[in-house]
């Protein structure tokens, strides 16, 4: 296009209208971002419904990288929420990214088989190694679940979980000791790493306070199932299944004090 101009003077600076899919594309990456803000301060259930507008604003789009980053957003909304199947369909649409936390959700469900062939495809890392250690562990596999497990240590960010995971192996296979070593030094990790009040400290507390309480250390099992229960309620709320299940937890210790109490001698 020609553009004229008099001598001396600039040329006139053509400006054109963003379209139709530059707007959709921005709606959509305002979603994403607003799903991601609500899920952080536990939101999910509105975080789930923005970040499906993600979905939706993406597609039209043809952004296929960014829909697939919503696509994860949903699974893992979806997978706290519970909603393992949605979670699953979530994933399978995610790529090749979607593959790791695809194999965890086939995990929970049962699907070992499903779950085993998704890490198998899943990209090679550590992560990846350590999930396929927790499938060995569910699937009385203990030998191949150890190598795994000592694969992802190479990855310093992950020493954290992996150790949390060696506590189940250990525990597992009738080492209630090494189980407690496991399981302080994860907690130790993630406190360091997450915060004391982190989801992840929470998760290695509980199960720090049932391997205390299988030694019979239950004032030590009781401190350990209090601190997980506080801090799965302050994020979650009282009825939380993470929550429950600490509850459960003291339950299980008042009752071994009972026991303890009327024991004779």
């Amino acid at each position: 296009m020609w553009t004229l101009a008099w001598p001396g003077r600039p040329a006139p600076v053509v400006r054109h209208r963003p379209g139709r899919a530059w707007w959709t594309l921005a709606r959509a990456r305002r979603a994403h971002r607003r799903a991601l803000r609500l899920g952080n301060a536990g939101r999910r259930d509105l975080a789930v419904l923005a970040a499906a507008e993600a979905v939706r604003l993406f597609e039209a789009a043809g952004a296929p990288r960014e829909l697939a980053a919503a696509r994860l957003t949903v699974g893992d909304l979806r997978f706290q929420l519970g909603e393992h199947a949605a979670a699953v369909a979530a994933f399978s649409g995610a790529g090749d990214a979607g593959l790791l936390p695809l194999g965890n959700c086939l995990r929970v469900l049962g699907r070992f088989a499903e779950a085993e062939f998704a890490l198998a495809a899943a990209p090679a890392r550590p992560a990846t190694r350590n999930a396929l250690g927790v499938l060995c562990r569910e699937t009385g596999r203990y030998d191949e679940a150890a190598r795994h497990y000592a694969a992802a240590l190479a990855d310093p960010a992950l020493h954290g979980v992996v150790h949390h995971n060696l506590a189940g192996l250990a525990h597992a296979r009738g080492r209630p000791e090494d189980a407690l070593i496991a399981a302080l030094t994860a907690l130790v990790w993630h406190a360091r790493e997450r915060g004391c009040g982190s989801p992840e400290v929470a998760a290695d507390a509980a199960v720090l306070g049932a391997i205390q309480l299988g030694l019979g250390r239950l004032d030590d099992a009781a401190a350990s199932l209090g601190r997980a229960r506080d801090i799965w309620q302050r994020r979650y709320g009282p009825d939380h299944h993470e929550t429950r299940l600490c509850r459960r937890g003291l339950a299980a210790v008042e009752h071994a004090r009972r026991v303890a109490a009327t024991w004779p001698g």
